[in-house]
């Protein structure tokens, strides 16, 4: 009997077939696809996740993430495979499925269907998202709100049942963030598309701070039902929520015009980045360090620059502009976005010229690179590494998401050595 030895590669993984009198020793021709932890640029790259990886309680494997957010070393983010989605957390080694699509809704009668587009709020194995089920949200009867997922558990927070202090239920609430020990959001009892319920005499809209039992407000705004329009008392109207600690950053849009920080359960106003004129989607915070974007316009040239600051107690600080060059790159920045700050370090993403585009932070006073187009992990080039738009630092280590020019993706956390 003949036997013919096929295609020998290590390790050895055999099947035996017997056909005509000949014995084939068969081994799966497919490589390793497991990342491996690798040092680069002066950080360590850990893989959490990649486009193999098995869907923990799902079936098959993940095909796409959005990018991560940490706290004390536990990385969660928004994952997809073959329709499948959910949010996951890795925490003790281990990934852990925190909500999918077969997850039933606490305090509902349906199924996640949808949930936050990104991971909005963690706080160590704390995570606070927004959810809902199939049906429109112009349906009176769609199961939609906050939930929060603590010790193991799935919880509801505030949906369409939760009364609004004062009056009312809410009808719509925007994306929440972790404050201590509670969450805050912005609630309306306003619809997402502009209507309020039936019989409503008084409109309100505003942020407000659940502890666990109560619900209280921060800043709230309240019209009259017959005198104002509806949508001028929508969550639009206060955005960007940011936190850290127990501060909130957040901007009222509109009218309100205004930066607002709440810090030692005091509420007060920013007039200095409506000075700077701040764009309110760069917004983050660190402690009571306020980090944001602005433009202003270079001498004697018809252009407009973009400036990174820092600002705490009526002192700002010039971090990054682009006429400066790209660390570890040619040429200048173009762009930034997706500002997230621990201690006195700060990360961001941010384009240059030559097509260039990666993660960069400020460390210890200094800009570096921390992984852009163009680089190699493992064999694979780097097409884009993206950041979320906070959270995405906790002391040394950086949560991002990777994505290589074979349109193969990654989550990793870099550690600065």
């Amino acid at each position: 009997m003949q036997t013919i030895k096929l295609n020998k590669l290590q390790p050895t993984i055999l099947s035996i077939a017997i056909a005509c009198g000949v014995i084939l020793v068969v081994t799966p021709s497919y490589p390793s696809t497991v990342p491996q932890t690798i040092n680069l640029n002066g950080f360590t790259f850990r893989p959490i996740a990649h486009s193999r990886t098995p869907i923990p309680n799902g079936k098959g494997s993940f095909t796409k993430f959005e990018a991560p957010i940490i706290s004390g070393g536990n990385v969660a983010f928004v994952g997809r495979g073959k329709e499948q989605e959910g949010i996951y957390l890795f925490t003790n080694n281990t990934l852990k499925r925190v909500v999918d699509r077969n997850t039933a809704i606490p305090g509902g009668r349906s199924r996640f269907r949808y949930v936050s587009a990104t991971v909005p709020a963690i706080n160590q194995q704390t995570i606070v998202f927004q959810g809902k089920d199939g049906r429109p949200l112009a349906d009176p009867n769609v199961e939609s709100g906050l939930y929060i997922y603590r010790n193991g558990k799935l919880q509801r927070l505030v949906d369409r049942k939760t009364p609004i202090p004062g009056d009312g239920r809410f009808e719509d609430v925007g994306e929440p963030v972790i404050v201590g020990n509670s969450v805050a959001f912005v609630g309306s009892n306003v619809g997402v598309l502009g209507n309020a319920p039936r019989n409503t005499t008084t409109l309100f809209t505003g942020v407000y701070l659940h502890n666990g039992t109560s619900i209280r407000p921060i800043i709230n705004l309240r019209g009259s039902a017959k005198k104002s329009l509806p949508h001028m008392f929508s969550t639009n109207l206060f955005q960007g929520l940011r936190s850290s600690g127990t501060n909130i950053l957040f901007v009222g849009m509109g009218e309100t015009g205004k930066y607002y920080l709440y810090s030692n359960n005091r509420l007060q106003t920013l007039p200095m980045l409506l000075k700077l004129n701040a764009n309110p989607g760069s917004l983050n915070l660190s402690g009571t360090n306020v980090i944001f974007e602005s433009t202003y316009t270079i001498t004697q040239q018809p252009l407009l620059a973009y400036q990174i600051y820092i600002y705490n107690r009526g002192s700002v600080k010039k971090v990054v502009n682009t006429t400066q060059r790209l660390p570890g790159g040619s040429g200048t920045f173009q762009s930034f976005v997706n500002f997230s700050m621990s201690g006195a370090n700060l990360v961001f993403n941010a384009s240059g010229t030559n097509d260039q585009y990666g993660t960069y932070a400020y460390w210890n006073g200094k800009l570096i690179k921390v992984l852009a187009k163009g680089d190699k992990i493992n064999g694979k080039t780097v097409r884009s590494a993206a950041l979320q738009n906070q959270h995405s630092i906790d002391g040394k280590t950086i949560a991002l998401l990777v994505v290589f020019t074979d349109e193969s993706q990654s989550i990793y956390t870099a550690t600065r050595k």
